[in-house]
């Protein structure tokens, strides 16, 4: 397959829109992982949330170990659900209109267009961390491997983001409230000789 051209000024100095997302993204499907790509693209997303500004100086402890047994695989109980629901809403930060996230992992259905979440959701603003996740095992025997673009399109969606003292601080993950509504508004299979999987567009909303 012949490689896609990289033009390094493509954000020509503005904040990120979907399309600048889902553009380098193909490019590092086609052409590799790429730090240097990827950190340009954090570096815009962080524009939108003025990022350094929102992270919080403690971390709720339902948070750290939410982080911790998602990154084990480990069974996360109902109680411990509720606690982290909690925190995001009483130590969160309302995302502004047009935030961009990133989740790898496995759309919930075929034929869903739209799902209600019933626990919070782990996304990034790294698109190698989400390129990393959706690797994952899991997401072979589900059948689907999914890069989602997310997009922030409603005011009130409430969110928490790890600061950089926790363990595995280089996630830049951002923890999503239970309860949202993911709708598809694009859904492409792309298959390149380094790897197959879907790139979901999705709109982010309240129920």
């Amino acid at each position: 397959m012949k490689k896609i051209k990289h033009q390094t000024n493509t954000l020509g100095g503005t904040t990120m829109s979907v399309k600048d997302v889902t553009k380098e993204i193909l490019y590092m499907s086609v052409n590799g992982l790429s730090t240097t790509v990827g950190d340009g693209i954090s570096d815009e997303l962080k524009k939108i949330l003025n990022y350094d500004s929102i992270l919080p100086k403690h971390t709720p402890s339902a948070c750290l170990d939410y982080k911790n047994r998602y990154f084990e695989g480990t069974e996360t109980a109902p109680i411990i659900i509720e606690a982290v629901s909690k925190a995001i809403d009483s130590a969160g930060v309302v995302l502004p209109i047009g935030t961009l996230l990133l989740h790898g992992g496995s759309w919930w259905g075929k034929d869903l267009k739209s799902v209600v979440t019933n626990r919070p959701l782990s996304t990034t603003i790294d698109p190698c961390v989400a390129f990393y996740f959706m690797t994952a095992k899991k997401n072979e025997e589900r059948g689907r491997r999914d890069i989602m673009v997310m997009n922030v399109n409603e005011c009130g969606i409430k969110a928490f983001p790890y600061n950089r003292r926790v363990r595995r601080s280089n996630e830049q993950e951002i923890l999503l409230q239970s309860d949202i509504k993911l709708s598809i508004a694009k859904d492409s299979f792309i298959k390149t000789d380094l790897m197959e999987f879907h790139l979901t567009l999705i709109d982010v909303s309240l129920p």
